[in-house]
């Protein structure tokens, strides 16, 4: 991994791994002063055994170290369920202090608001806690589970413009090949593309996770056998820049993928020629002119883009049909917000633009943390249909 990919990452991750390993710290010194003796030996072996564990999940990344995918889930799945839980518990127990000071600052309570290790003492506080502690264990618990989960196969039609019969295409974008989506879960995708037999798979970016050498082997020999009648075409996505593009094309490239960089082909198809184009992530100098100077005008057109922010261009350049990932679907959603809202008006599904039909999947791997919620791993089979 080159030294500018670890600054990002670390910009974009450190900051929440750090605050992590604070609040573990904070809870060091919590259960250092409520506890004495063999209970506090307990406490504290608990404590160290589970923050060594927390301590794994950037080494790989700041030391470029690669440990085996099953040893990496078995230390890192229980240390962010622990973080979680105690996160929670901890929220709750400054939020019971903040109420009896202010209690006690409004004259409605004693005076002098209890320490935290004087609650800590307290047995409702203690039920409190230990059911938050519950609590913040098991959504991360969910999370990850649906986050592994096989991907589903949702099913679209849209109808295409100067198509003489349908044409199925296979949409996996978001692989995220890594320790949560490794040769196994990879397998999965092409097992379900030979039960699916699309005339046409597209991948849509972040096919790569991270720059380990393991991680990009892993992503050739997981998806060996990925084959279909039209083709097997791809495009990068920002992951795969910050590890390195001509990394990710030369994996795949013994697997006959074909890498669409800034650049279109007419493929045959059973519903006659199409265009299919594949533009470079926006954000690292993808420009949608330069892919489609030269495409024959009377063929139908269809683009594969990692961000959907492409749509408006898209729209106004005549596209048919965009092809995008990158969002995860949101990946975390509660209460009707999910993360990628704030990246972007694009969740997942259908949009339209004037004659532009795009569809968004939320993908197969996870970023950051290996959580989903509402948001399970999918694949889509697209079928476009003549438009009459």
């Amino acid at each position: 991994m080159s030294i500018k990919a670890k600054i990002m990452i670390l910009l974009k991750y450190g900051g929440s791994w750090s605050l992590g390993a604070a609040l573990q710290l904070a809870l060091l010194v919590l259960l250092w002063r409520a506890t004495h003796g063999a209970r506090r030996r307990w406490a504290v072996g608990l404590w160290a055994s589970f923050f060594l564990a927390y301590l794994v999940i950037p080494v790989d990344y700041v030391l470029g170290l690669t440990f085996p995918a099953a040893l990496y889930r078995a230390v890192v799945l229980p240390a962010l369920a622990w973080q979680f839980g105690t996160g929670l518990a901890l929220a709750g127990l400054a939020v019971i202090r903040a109420v009896g000071a202010v209690r006690s600052w409004r004259g409605w309570g004693p005076k002098g608001p209890a320490t935290f290790v004087a609650l800590v003492g307290v047995p409702r506080v203690r039920v409190a806690m230990g059911m938050l502690f519950f609590l913040g264990a098991l959504l991360p618990a969910w999370g990850m589970r649906q986050a592994l989960a096989p991907p589903c196969v949702v099913r679209i039609s849209i109808p295409v413009r100067g198509l003489r019969a349908p044409v199925s295409v296979l949409h996996v974008t978001d692989l995220h090949t890594g320790y949560f989506c490794g040769p196994a879960e990879l397998a999965r995708v092409v097992r379900l593309a030979r039960e699916l037999s699309p005339d046409l798979v597209v991948l849509t970016g972040d096919q790569l996770h991270g720059a380990h050498a393991p991680f990009s082997a892993w992503l050739r020999d997981g998806l060996t056998g990925l084959t279909a009648p039209s083709g097997v075409y791809q495009v990068a996505g920002n992951h795969d820049y910050r590890t390195g593009v001509q990394t990710l094309f030369e994996a795949l490239k013994p697997l006959g993928v074909v890498a669409l960089h800034d650049e279109h082909r007419v493929v045959a198809t059973p519903g006659g020629p199409l265009v299919l184009a594949g533009v470079n992530d926006l954000y690292y100098g993808g420009r949608l002119d330069r892919t489609l100077a030269g495409r024959p005008p009377e063929l139908p057109v269809v683009l594969l883009s990692h961000r959907p922010d492409v749509l408006p261009a898209a729209a106004a350049a005549g596209v048919d049909v965009v092809l995008a990932g990158h969002t995860h679907g949101g990946q975390v959603c509660l209460a009707g917000v999910c993360l990628s809202d704030f990246e972007g008006p694009y969740r997942r599904g259908l949009y339209h633009q004037g004659g532009t039909v795009m569809v968004v999947s939320s993908g197969v791997g996870t970023t950051g943390l290996p959580l989903r919620l509402f948001s399970p791993p999918e694949v889509a089979l697209i079928t476009l249909e003549p438009a009459p």
